[in-house]
C-alpha cells in the first residue's frame, strides 16, 4: 500500500516506501494507472523505471503561481519520470526513487551538483549505495498490482545513464530493457580528460592542453589519496562520489548484462558534458565484445539532446519517446532462445 497518494501530493504518482540491503527506508514513486481503467479490473503494464542525473535535487519540485500566466496555479512538477509519464501514462507504469539522503521538494541553487548538498546524501552518494536503492524499490515496486513483471526497462540520462547500466547489470533475472541517454562510455575520468584535452580557442597550444589534462590528473591522485572525503570535493561534487563513480565504468556494465537484456543508446555529438568521443569508445568496446545495441548519435545535439535553435526540452522529449517507443515494440526474447546478434548502427 502506498504510504501516500498521488491526490493527497497533487502528482500523478503514489508515494511509496522499502527497506534496502543497507538498512535504509527508500522512498519512491509509481506512476497511477490511468483514470480510463474500470475500478474493478487490473491491467498490467510493462515498468519502467527512469534514473534522474546527477546532485541532491528532489524528484519533484514546488512551483509557484506566474505573475506572466495568471491561470497558471501553483503546482507540484516532476521531474524526467513525468516526461514518460505525460506521454506513455496509458501504455506503462512509471517507477522513479529519491535519492537517498533527498527530501521531497529539495531544490538546492546549483542543480546537479553535489556541494550544496547535505551531509546524508554526500556520505552515502555511490554507485554501489545509489543502486541498492534503486534495486530495493524496484523488486518491490514489481509485485504491485497492475505491473507486467516480465517486461522492465531502466531508462537514465547523464549520471541516470551510468545508474541504468549499473542496476541493469545488478539485476540480470528482472531488467529486461536499458536505455542509456547521455552518459559516460568507459569513465568519468576519461571524460573529464577529454574536455581537458579540446581546444578552448582557435590555434591553442599543445603545451596548454596537456597541462589541462596533466591537471585532470592531479586532482584525481588526490582525491584517490582521500577517496572517502566528503568535506573537500573538485568539480562541483566531493571526493566520495568522484572516486566511486569515477571507479565504475558504465560499458563493463553493460557487458555484464545478460546476454538477452536489449540496448538502447543516445548521445549528442555536440555534448559538452560528456564528450562524443567517450560515447564511441564505449561502444568501440562493446562492438569488440560482440554486444550489439540500438544507437542514436544525435547530430548537433548537446547534452539534453537540444538542438541549436530549439526549444531547450525539446529534444529530450523526443529521445525519451524514442527509448520508451523502442522498448514497448521490442518483446525479450525467449528463455530457450540466444539473442540474435544486431548490427550496431554508429
Amino acid at each position: 500500500m502506498p504510504v501516500a497518494t498521488g491526490k493527497d501530493l497533487g502528482i500523478s504518482f503514489d508515494r511509496f516506501e522499502t527497506p534496502d540491503e543497507l538498512g535504509r527506508v527508500i522512498t519512491y514513486y509509481v506512476s497511477t494507472p490511468p483514470a480510463t481503467d474500470k475500478a474493478d479490473s487490473v491491467i498490467k503494464r510493462p515498468l519502467v523505471l527512469v534514473i534522474q542525473g546527477s546532485g541532491c535535487n528532489s524528484l519533484w519540485q514546488s512551483v509557484p503561481a506566474s505573475a506572466d500566466a495568471p491561470n497558471a496555479m501553483s503546482h507540484i512538477a516532476g521531474s524526467l519520470q513525468s516526461l514518460v509519464r505525460r506521454d506513455f501514462g496509458g501504455e506503462v507504469r512509471v517507477l522513479a526513487v529519491e535519492k537517498p539522503g533527498v527530501n521531497y521538494l529539495d531544490n538546492p541553487q546549483a542543480p546537479g551538483a553535489g556541494d550544496p548538498c547535505s551531509d546524508t546524501f554526500k556520505s552515502q552518494h555511490t554507485p554501489q549505495e545509489w543502486s541498492a536503492a534503486l534495486s530495493a524499490a524496484l523488486r518491490q515496486a514489481l509485485a504491485l498490482p497492475g505491473i507486467d513483471p516480465s517486461r522492465v526497462l531502466v531508462l537514465g540520462h547523464s549520471e541516470g545513464a551510468d545508474m541504468a547500466a549499473y542496476v541493469a547489470q545488478a539485476n540480470p533475472d528482472i531488467v529486461t530493457h536499458a536505455a542509456c541517454l547521455a552518459g559516460a562510455g568507459i569513465t568519468q575520468l576519461f571524460d573529464m580528460t577529454q574536455l581537458a584535452w579540446a581546444e578552448r580557442t582557435p590555434g591553442e597550444s599543445v603545451d596548454a592542453r596537456n597541462e589541462r589534462v596533466q591537471q585532470i590528473y592531479n586532482t584525481w591522485a588526490a582525491i584517490q589519496r582521500d577517496p572517502g572525503a566528503i568535506d573537500k570535493s573538485a568539480w562541483g561534487h566531493p571526493y566520495k562520489r568522484w572516486s566511486s563513480f569515477m571507479a565504475v565504468s558504465p560499458v563493463e556494465s553493460l557487458l555484464a548484462t545478460d546476454p538477452r537484456t536489449q540496448l538502447f543508446l543516445a548521445h549528442g555529438t555536440a555534448d559538452p558534458a560528456v564528450p562524443i568521443a567517450s560515447f564511441d569508445a564505449g561502444l568501440a568496446i562493446l562492438a569488440s565484445k560482440g554486444r550489439t545495441a540500438v544507437v542514436r548519435r544525435v547530430a548537433g545535439a548537446d547534452h539534453g539532446f537540444t538542438q541549436p535553435g530549439e526549444p531547450t526540452g525539446s529534444g529530450m522529449k523526443a529521445i525519451f519517446a524514442e527509448a520508451v517507443t523502442w522498448f514497448l515494440r521490442n518483446q525479450p526474447p525467449p528463455e530457450s532462445v540466444e539473442p540474435l546478434l544486431q548490427p550496431v548502427n554508429p
